[in-house]
């Protein structure tokens, strides 16, 4: 039985390939599907980008501009508290619009047509003036991608307090360090995460560079020279800034796509540090390592359609994912950089999509890595386990540092490097193997193979490095 339709999507058993079945949400936008927003983007920033918070941004933007040049005397100051208060309450639909823009290409045109409307006819001639569509857009995304970065950084900062106390409860945990995929000497757990908060600092910190370069308001005209506005034209631009609360540029930046760039570049290096470090996690978890566990997400969280007995870990997948899907747009940014003359619809056009994508993953991302840092379990006892997996070998280069004032260091590392296959072959510790030599005999003490046995003395100044780390990113924070 066909059950109610929702969003023009076809209903229950309707032919989905039928020419008459219409529908709003294709694969080629995977993250505006109800069943995946939440998973692919937050409500918030959807909300920032959204169709409604477009045309706001616009309108916002009509009344800045209006408010600014009734400063500076080029309008009425009647006229401008008229558009202020049009502009803040008249109310668009993306639909009553779509006609209209389809057939003009931009929907800027009939918008204003409704605003110059709404405002009557005394006054809509002071809607608008010296001014050009790419004016109104360009400051409506940088007033949106102001939200955006607020929230970006909202999150990041969250994150960034989460990994501080991770670290430092961590600072003395140990763990196997590994390069290459093989064990290599001991580390702690809390300089692993230190060194996720670091790369994280720093990507927060170009962002707050970024954004000081790539909010901006744009205005003056058709070909940016202000020959309609006149003389004033920039002191309205700087007055319209300091409305909205954006920055100016000499120039405008119409084919000097830049600071878009560098900001989503920004945004895709921030992403690429969520994502290296849920691929550090993505190892850890494995049945084998076991050494971290997903702990967050609540019931049912990363239940197999198959396997009864697995808890995959989805907070880990999707941080990487949705990383990888932002890396995956990076020539994309290349491609905005080169553009014609003084303004150049087609590489413009580009850019439309890449802007609010690159905020929607990037907002998922962070809160999919919130849920993975605020709920990680960590695993000591296994990481201790696992340290003597290969009988001890991980603390080779401490046993050959030990014995090279005995032998010399370059016969301590052939001895070293002969115990560990000895140990491996007869399946026993190195620790033992080594205790046998006689090269050693009645060279150390008991105290002396005791300490020497102890993982947790030949981590270095892990513990040092976790604190500058740590207060690295508390003066982040603070600035």
């Amino acid at each position: 039985m066909a059950t109610g339709s929702r969003d023009g999507e076809p209903q229950t058993g309707q032919d989905l390939g039928s020419a008459d079945a219409p529908t709003v949400r294709s694969p080629a936008a995977l993250i505006e599907y109800e069943m995946y927003s939440d998973l692919m983007s937050t409500p918030e920033m959807r909300s920032v980008f959204s169709e409604t918070s477009t045309l706001r941004a616009w309108l916002k933007t009509w009344a800045a501009m209006a408010e600014a040049q009734a400063e500076h005397g080029l309008i009425p100051k009647e006229a401008a508290v008229r558009i202020v208060e049009v502009s803040g309450s008249l109310t668009l639909s993306g639909a009553e619009l779509a006609a209209e823009t389809r057939s003009v290409g931009r929907a800027t045109v009939p918008v204003l047509q409704r605003l110059r409307a709404a405002v009557g006819k005394d006054f809509a001639n002071h809607v608008h003036v010296g001014s050009t569509t790419q004016d109104i857009m360009d400051t409506g995304l940088a007033l949106q991608m102001k939200q955006g970065l607020d929230l970006l950084d909202r999150d990041t900062t969250v994150l960034m307090q989460k990994l501080i106390e991770l670290a430092r409860s961590h600072k003395s945990t140990v763990m196997a360090g590994r390069t290459n995929g093989l064990q290599a000497a001991p580390i702690t757990f809390g300089l692993k995460a230190a060194g996720w908060l670091s790369e994280i600092t720093r990507g927060r910190d170009r962002l707050k560079l970024a954004r000081s370069r790539a909010l901006m308001v744009q205005l003056g005209g058709p070909v940016g020279t202000f020959d309609v506005i006149g003389s004033k034209g920039i002191a309205v631009r700087a007055s319209m800034a300091r409305i909205l609360g954006l920055g100016t540029q000499p120039v405008g930046w119409y084919t000097s796509r830049d600071g878009i760039a560098e900001m989503l570049f920004a945004i895709g290096l921030l992403a690429s540090a969520l994502g290296h470090m849920a691929v550090e996690t993505g190892l850890l978890v494995r049945t084998e390592i076991d050494e971290v566990r997903e702990g967050g997400g609540g019931a049912g969280r990363g239940r197999s359609s198959a396997m009864p007995q697995k808890s995959n870990p989805r907070s880990t997948e999707y941080v990487e994912g949705l990383s990888r899907a932002i890396q995956s747009k990076a020539a994309g940014l290349y491609a905005i950089l080169w553009q014609s003359n003084e303004r150049s619809g087609g590489v413009w056009i580009a850019e439309w999509p890449l802007v609010p994508e690159h905020f929607l993953l990037a907002s998922s991302a962070l809160r999919h890595a919130n849920e993975l840092i605020g709920g990680l379990v960590v695993n000591k006892g296994k990481m201790l386990a696992n340290l003597n997996l290969d009988g001890g070998a991980v603390l080779s280069e401490a046993f050959a540092g030990a014995l090279a004032p005995l032998l010399g260091r370059t016969q301590a590392y052939e001895f070293i490097k002969a115990s560990v296959q000895r140990a491996r072959t007869q399946n026993r510790s190195v620790a033992s193997v080594i205790s046998e030599a006689i090269e050693i005999t009645g060279q150390l003490s008991g105290v002396d193979l005791d300490r020497l046995l102890d993982p947790g003395q030949h981590v270095g100044l892990s513990a040092e490095l976790v604190d500058l780390a740590c207060t690295e990113a508390e003066v982040s924070l603070r600035s």
